[in-house]
């Protein structure tokens, strides 16, 4: 009796934990798919060449990974079929060691991380006019979270075609406004100051002195919000690999008792024989 209660907690916190995720996966995909649909991502051949590159569908891609993987968890417990739970464990186990070289590959080669990472980060600068969701996400980090502008210095936004000095736009040798540190105008509609979407213009012209914007760029001050918030990043990392470490070994009790009594059924059956 013991046993059998062990074993129905255990399907069942497998089970639970796994819709919780399904849930999150199916989420992710149906959010995703609708911001690439309004977006007619895939109907403008310019957007499916850096498809890659597109916030929306790495969301998309994260929720299949998620509800994937959770489907054979809920299945595989919910029915105790030895080869769904098998392959969940092994899916999981890729997951956590994967983790793990990517914490120890930071260590043991942040230089090349960093480059590598920075060149990544120089195509969505790229790209900042061409897709609504990477505007989003930069005007976000920029302006609400870093206060920063470009990735090593607000130089960068010479890489795009509409920032650049060369450019004959009338964004020409300027920021995003997300790169000035007030960027509201003292023109107000409903309450709410509305963004002066031009403070940033000229900003890049040395001529012109300005000193409204952020010139630090977000890669060195994402690096000093990590330093300074060492404690609770670490908390988090620590609470995600045990629940990772405490899932993978509930699965492993979980499967030992499943084939155990499919061990000794496959004996009484023999003896019946």
């Amino acid at each position: 009796m013991a046993r059998t209660e062990v074993s129905l907690i255990m399907k069942y916190l497998i089970f639970g934990f796994n819709v919780i995720v399904w849930l999150l996966g199916g989420a992710l995909i149906a959010g995703g798919t609708w911001a690439i649909h309004e977006k007619n991502a895939m109907g403008n051949i310019k957007s499916l060449t850096n498809i890659t590159f597109d916030p929306a569908m790495i969301i998309v891609v994260v929720g299949i990974i998620l509800f994937t993987i959770a489907f054979f968890g809920c299945v595989g417990a919910l029915r105790e079929n030895t080869v769904l739970l098998i392959l969940y464990a092994v899916l999981v186990l890729i997951i956590f060691l994967t983790e793990l070289a990517l914490v120890i590959a930071i260590f043991l080669y942040s230089e090349e991380l960093e480059n590598s990472v920075k060149g990544k980060l120089k195509k969505y600068i790229e790209r900042y006019r061409d897709d609504p969701d990477m505007q989003d996400i930069i005007d976000w980090v920029q302006m609400d979270w870093l206060g920063c502008c470009g990735i090593d210095s607000n130089k960068d936004w010479e890489h795009n075609i509409y920032f650049n000095c060369s450019s004959a736009a009338l964004e020409s040798c300027g920021v995003p406004y997300s790169c000035c540190k007030d960027p509201y105008s003292s023109v107000e509609e409903k309450g709410k100051k509305l963004v002066n979407l031009q403070c940033g213009y000229g900003a890049l012209e040395e001529t012109t002195g300005l000193n409204f914007e952020y010139k630090k760029g977000c890669f060195p001050t994402f690096k000093s919000w990590v330093k300074d918030n060492m404690i609770p990043i670490a908390g988090v990392g620590i609470f995600i690999a045990v629940l990772q470490v405490c899932l993978f070994n509930l699965l492993n009790i979980s499967l030992f008792c499943l084939l155990s009594i499919l061990y000794r059924f496959w004996l009484y059956v023999l003896h019946a024989q």
